[in-house]
């Protein structure tokens, strides 16, 4: 396994104690059943115009702040950032669920998945199996993997336990490391599974954009590609659509956005054509 960031680690450590909480509260056992009665899972339906966006939920960023005020109603904040990216014809909704640096939670799922019908993905920094069924059990379609805190043992099992729920899978890398490794078990990831690239220097937090460049080449055939962190501008859509990405997974501008669905349509005209 790659060498871990601090930031990357602490996320990691953090998320292991919640899921040990998570499990003294309900065994295993009795989360397999609350999941194996939710609803079918939805898939992805990838338009065939070339390029889509998976559109986040994120109410705080670790590197930019507060990215929606507190200030308002949780249920009514988060249903009015869905109800644009419906209109706005998103591919996925990814709602972060990481409750200590990025003010998630794992009930925002169920509010996401009320609001909407298209496919919705638990992001967080998953770390065992149990959370894998957890998502499912909250009602989440899909959930993303981060490549650089899961040893090969674990990112297997994993997936597996992912493909066992019929979840579908964004797997998230971060230089050529992750993506050799990622690449050796690309069959294990489904027809719609996807492998992204996140170009945050996990160092300093920051955004570099040339990374897409850099590893785009690198990803394995097959799985959908797609560019994450950092997109804000319809030229930054165009450059990562020409670079043969099939997707972005954008975040912190929507979640600015005086207008979500506007900017979201704005976003997939630049990139389709």
């Amino acid at each position: 396994m790659a060498l871990v960031s601090d930031f990357l680690s602490s996320m990691a450590t953090a998320s292991r104690e919640r899921m040990h909480r998570a499990r003294a509260r309900t065994p295993v056992t009795q989360l397999l059943e609350i999941a194996l009665n939710a609803d079918q899972p939805r898939r992805p339906k990838f338009d065939s115009k070339g390029f889509d966006i998976i559109a986040e939920v994120k109410l705080n960023s670790p590197a930019e702040g507060e990215l929606a005020s507190s200030n308002v109603d949780r249920h009514k904040a988060i249903s009015a950032q869905i109800s644009s990216y419906n209109a706005g014809r998103a591919l996925a909704i990814s709602v972060l669920t990481e409750p200590t640096r990025f003010k998630g939670h794992l009930s925002d799922l169920r509010i996401v998945k009320g609001t909407t019908d298209l496919p919705v993905m638990r992001k967080d920094f998953l770390v065992d199996p149990y959370q894998i069924i957890e998502a499912r059990a909250h009602h989440a379609d899909g959930v993303l993997l981060i490549v650089k805190i899961l040893s090969d043992d674990q990112l297997t099992d994993m997936i597996q336990t992912a493909k066992e729920h019929e979840l579908f899978l964004l797997a998230e890398c971060f230089d050529t490391q992750d993506i050799n490794r990622i690449e050796k078990i690309t069959h294990l990831l489904g027809t719609d599974g996807m492998v992204g690239i996140n170009s945050r220097n996990l160092s300093t937090l920051e955004v570099e954009i040339e990374r897409f460049a850099e590893l785009v080449g690198s990803l394995p055939k097959g799985p959908k590609k797609v560019a994450e962190s950092g997109l804000s501008t319809t030229d930054q859509i165009e450059s990562v659509a020409a670079l043969g990405f099939d997707a972005a997974l954008i975040g912190s501008s929507l979640m600015r956005a005086d207008d979500p669905s506007e900017t979201l349509a704005s976003f997939l005209t630049a990139a389709r054509t």
